[in-house]
Order: C-alpha cells, then structure tokens, then sequence
C-alpha cells in the first residue's frame, strides 16, 4: 500500500480544484483551509475525510487552538485497516517551528486539515510542505453550475435570470442558495413549472449586502418610497444595517477616486463582484456628491451613538436628503 505525499511548497489551490488533486493522489500531509463560504469548507473537509476509511476509527477532531505538540502526537499515531488516518483543527495564530520539522518528515499516514479565519492565511504561511486551499465564494459560472447541478438531481428547472437573481440575493453564499434551493424545489417544482425570478422576490430574503446595492440603485432613481421600504427591510434585520450602508458608499467613493487602481477588491477587502458593482453605481454621482454622501454618514452615526436619533428617523433623514442629489 502506498502513500503519495507531495513535500513541497505549493500555491493556494482553489475548492474547484480539489477534487482533481484527491483523484491524482498527490497528497499533502496538512492542508489549511481558509475562506469566507463555510458550505466549501465543510464541502472541502468531506472531499478529505472520504479518503479515510473506518471514519469512526480513523478520524479525529482536535476543536480550536490546539497544542502543537499534542496536534504532532497525534499525527504520530497509524491508521486502523485504513490507507489513511485524518486529523482536523482550527488555529487562530501562527503554527510553530516544531511543527515546521515535523512536515520535513511527517507520518504519511496521517492528513492534517486545518482551519483557519476567513481572511487569516498566516496561520502557515512560512511552513512548507502546507497546501492552502481558498474556500472564497465561488464565480457566478461555478455557482450556477451548482444551482443546474442540483436542481437537475431533483427533476426541477429554473430560469436564467431566477438563477442570477439567487445567487446576488444570497451574495454568492454558496450555503445559503443551497438552503433557499431546498427551498424554492419544495414549493415551486410540484407544480411543474420552473423555479422563476417571482418564486425568487416572494421566497428569498435578500442579503443584506445585496439590499445595499439595491438600495442605492433606488435613490440613483429618486425612488423614494421604495428605498425606505427597503431601508426598514435593513433596519429589521438587526444593528448591521448602519456598517452595511457606509461601508458601501465609502466604498463608491473610494472607486470613484481610484477607479484604475489595482486590487483594490483586496484593499477594499471585499469581493471583486462588489468593486464591479460599485464602479457602475459611482458613476452615477460625482466624487463631491460622495463625499458628501460619506459626510453625512458620519454625522448620522453620531446622532445615533448620542442618542439624539433612533436608526430609523436618522438613516430616513439621510435617504431623504440625499434622494436627489445625483446627476442630472
């Protein structure tokens, strides 16, 4: 029985490519999954674990910020009527250099996942012999192969636009359009018809990023009531709702400055979906407007954080008093 490790420092793999990495056997003996879409992360964990057999026997799950001399003693141990034995666990801080030697010569026997925050890659970055996987939201082209994937397996159709409505309602969370196609299959498929963009608007709650965006389209357009309508939709969704909208228009103004500038989705520290979006919407305005936009934000939080405003009376002074103030 062999075991194929790769023992070299390797670049970030995408989830997409996982699978084809597991079928050729070339293994790492740890890899380090990291990301903002938990579905892929557990997606990435099961790809691994289906390596192992006698799961019950064979894996182990250490929890959060496990001792590294501990993680290591374990590693040592061999599998039970299995080619391979499986560890996971999540860090918070950077690996040490005890572990470092250790995957200069490690038990091939033993995988290795971990875990790590959704923006933190360091976690081991300076070990070689670590396969970082990205589980990041996924492309809307991988993404709708998923929603086609699925509703295929369940004898259901759905319509182009129902599918592009569904991913930017779910912000591209792949766990959450898995969930609302559970959903939209349930209640729209029995009647033979395709799952469409009115079973989306009347079954699936759009994301809080996504009302942003949709947000500001509305008060580009002087649509007044229908952007209050959407602001109390943000407002009863929780205390987010504040952070949502001035993170977004400090965003269009930072574009609008910078529209050249290069990664500024990493800079900006989101998606490059959303830098896309906000370039088309910051041209709707000027970069005083914005800036005053910004301004005014600012003096809405304060009014909030004083007491002097509720959340609602102050984000609808804002709306109000902005609602006409774009281009001509």
């Amino acid at each position: 029985m062999t075991n194929a490790f790769v023992c070299v420092k390797i670049v970030c793999m995408k989830f997409e490519q996982l699978g084809q990495h597991i079928k050729n056997k070339q293994l790492s003996p740890c890899y380090l999954l990291h990301g903002d879409d938990d579905f892929l992360i557990l997606k990435a964990k099961q790809k691994l674990l289906d390596l192992v057999q006698m799961p019950d026997f064979n894996s182990l799950d250490m929890g959060e910020n496990v001792a590294v001399h501990d993680l290591i003693a374990s590693a040592e141990v061999l599998p039970m009527i299995s080619e391979y034995r499986i560890i996971f666990a999540s860090f918070k801080s950077a690996l040490d250099e005890n572990f470092a030697k250790y995957l200069s010569n490690p038990n091939r026997q033993t995988l290795i996942v971990l875990t790590a925050a959704p923006a933190d890659k360091s976690v081991g970055k300076a070990i070689p012999n670590i396969q970082q996987i990205d589980c990041n939201r996924l492309d809307n082209r991988s993404i709708t192969a998923f929603i086609l994937d699925k509703a295929k397996k369940n004898s259901a159709n759905i319509d182009d636009d129902a599918i592009n409505l569904l991913i930017e309602y779910c912000n591209r969370f792949l766990w959450r359009i898995n969930t609302e196609l559970d959903k939209l299959i349930s209640f729209v498929s029995k009647s033979g018809n395709p799952i469409s963009v009115t079973d989306i608007k009347n079954l699936v709650n759009p994301d809080l990023e996504y009302k942003a965006f949709e947000l500001t389209d509305l008060i580009m357009s002087k649509r007044a009531d229908r952007a209050l309508t959407v602001l109390n939709d943000m407002l009863g969704e929780g205390p987010k709702t504040f952070g949502q909208l001035y993170g977004h228009f400090r965003r269009l103004l930072l574009v609008s400055i910078s529209p050249k500038e290069q990664d500024l989705a990493a800079k900006l520290g989101v998606k490059d979906f959303a830098v896309s979006i906000a370039k088309r919407q910051a041209q709707g305005y000027t970069q005083l407007q914005l800036k005053e936009f910004v301004d005014k934000l600012h003096e809405v939080d304060l009014a909030i954080k004083s007491g002097k405003m509720t959340d609602k009376t102050a984000l609808t002074s804002f709306i109000t008093s902005v609602i006409g103030i774009q281009k001509a």
